[in-house]
């Protein structure tokens, strides 16, 4: 699960300064630009600047929000310190993505719409409406890249949180270790649409973080794209069993090389 935009504000100059400097220390001269009303520098897609009444205020999208973000669950305390939007996301390899899609029912008490392409690929599922705190989305990222694996899809699940809902999950980031926050990002997926519970429990070992394509891949990208999916399928065969010994016979067979002889 990784940040993916967020937007913060503060009356608080430490933290301002502290945001300001990231941007500062970036690699290339930062360019000047009044975003929002607020005033100062943007590199990449990270932006710093003040508002007139002197509240500092940060804006980063995709892999620019990590880093502001580890700052924020990081300090020891948030005083006047407000997470206007947060979006969390993570991308899981699937057999179908749009027949996962199509499977998930989302709770009654949120509004939901499904977009489904005439032709070919590309099934979207929004839950929640446009305008309100909480948010899900999820969506077939391999037909919005156009890609295409025999092997496996990929499966984004995006939750949008605002106001309230978003200083309450920076206040669980601060307050527990990670594996619990991301149990509580899951559940509150879950309870959105609830037939997620089939596929993200599996985000714990499966999901991957798509590197940006000028990034040399390396055997555990390779691993976690076409080894885990097909093992992942491989259970799904009939003879399962005799592809399973085979594997036992390869990891024994290791071990058994890592033993001393006499």
């Amino acid at each position: 699960m990784f940040p993916d935009f967020l937007v913060a504000t503060t009356k608080n100059n430490d933290i301002g300064k502290a945001f300001r400097n990231l941007v500062l220390s970036r690699e290339g001269e930062p360019r000047h630009r009044i975003l929002s009303g607020a005033e100062g520098y943007q590199g990449g897609n990270l932006f710093v600047g003040i508002f007139p009444d002197g509240r500092w205020m940060l804006s980063a999208t995709g892999p620019e929000a990590e880093m502001p973000w580890a700052a924020l669950t990081g300090l020891d305390h948030t005083d006047d310190l407000s997470i206007a939007r947060l979006d969390l996301q993570m991308t899981i390899r699937v057999q179908d993505a749009d027949y996962v899609i199509s499977e998930m029912q989302p709770h009654a008490r949120y509004k939901a719409t499904r977009i489904i392409p005439v032709n070919g690929k590309g099934t979207t599922l929004y839950v929640g409406a446009p305008a309100s705190d909480k948010r899900l989305r999820v969506y077939n990222k391999s037909a919005q890249l156009g890609k295409d694996d025999a092997l496996a899809e990929l499966l984004r699940v995006e939750l949008q949180l605002r106001n309230a809902r978003a200083d309450y999950a920076l206040a669980v980031a601060r307050g527990h270790n990670e594996q619990e926050f991301f149990f509580w990002w899951r559940e509150t997926c879950c309870f959105m649409a609830p037939s997620l519970d089939r596929v993200l429990p599996r985000a714990n070992i499966a999901h991957i973080r798509l590197p940006p394509e000028n990034k040399e891949k390396g055997y555990r990208d390779w691993f976690e794209r076409a080894v885990v999916p097909a093992l992942q399928r491989a259970q799904l065969c009939e003879d399962w069993e005799s592809i399973r010994s085979m594997l036992l016979r390869v990891l024994i067979g290791e071990e058994e090389k890592k033993r001393p002889w006499g």
